[in-house]
Formats: structure tokens, C-alpha cells, sequence
């Protein structure tokens, strides 16, 4: 993707060709399909996005098992989500191209963003890291 998303959101037409955003940006290209889904543009919907701070942390696994399915890192989650509440965001998911897992934290407070990304990590180390 060769374009920053508040370019993306100038657009009246949005083509993207030999890439999966949905893959490749997940966090930003759920807004798309919410926009999509109510009708709204692109730029209306860039509008009620509220930007945190984020940690990204990409860690090699030896396994790939549905995350659903690893208790350890269910638990971390839950707790994660718990400090967070509505102030802010996880995202954890298996490469597509790489035996690794991308762990992704935003809240308001840096800090804390980094203590939890930690936290899942920990989890994963615990679990099916290598």
C-alpha cells in the first residue's frame, strides 16, 4: 500500500490492486467495511476515529493453533480488554506470509500500551513461542 490512510480518505474512489488491506491493515481497513456497511464514506467515517498510541510486537511461534484455542493467551486478552474497557484496542493474529504472531495494543496512555502488549507476549512466550 503506497498510500497513508488520510490520503485514502480524500478519495471519492478507493482500488487496491495486488494487496490485501483487509490482511495487510486490519486495524485501519475494519473502518472501511463499518463505513461500507452503514453507507458512510470513507471520510465521514475517518472523522470519529480517535488515534492512541500503539505497540506493535511480532513474535516467531513454533505452532499456529487457533488463538481461541491457547488458554494462556485467551486469559491475557481478557485481562487486557478488562484494563482497557472502551478506551482501547487489541489485535492479535497469525502472519499470513511468516511463522510468527502480531500482537498490537492502542489506549490513550503509552505506558500502559506498552505493559499490555508485554503481557500478551508473555503469554505467547509461555505458550507456543519459540
Amino acid at each position: 500500500m503506497t498510500n497513508h490512510w488520510i490520503d485514502i480518505r480524500n478519495s471519492d474512489v478507493i482500488l487496491v490492486m495486488g494487496s490485501n488491506a483487509a490482511e495487510n491493515h486490519p486495524m485501519s481497513f475494519k473502518w472501511v467495511t463499518e463505513a461500507k456497511d452503514k453507507g458512510a464514506t470513507l471520510a465521514e467515517l475517518a472523522n470519529c476515529m480517535t488515534e492512541y498510541p500503539q505497540e506493535l510486537v511480532n513474535m516467531p511461534v513454533k505452532d499456529q493453533p487457533p488463538i481461541e484455542s491457547v488458554p494462556a493467551l485467551q486469559d491475557a486478552i481478557a485481562e487486557v480488554e478488562q484494563v482497557f474497557g472502551d478506551e482501547g484496542r487489541i489485535l492479535v493474529r497469525y502472519s499470513g506470509t511468516e511463522k510468527k504472531i502480531r500482537l498490537l495494543v492502542e489506549c490513550k496512555d503509552a505506558g500502559v500500551a506498552r505493559e499490555q502488549v508485554e503481557k500478551l507476549a508473555g503469554a505467547v512466550r509461555e505458550t507456543i513461542g519459540v
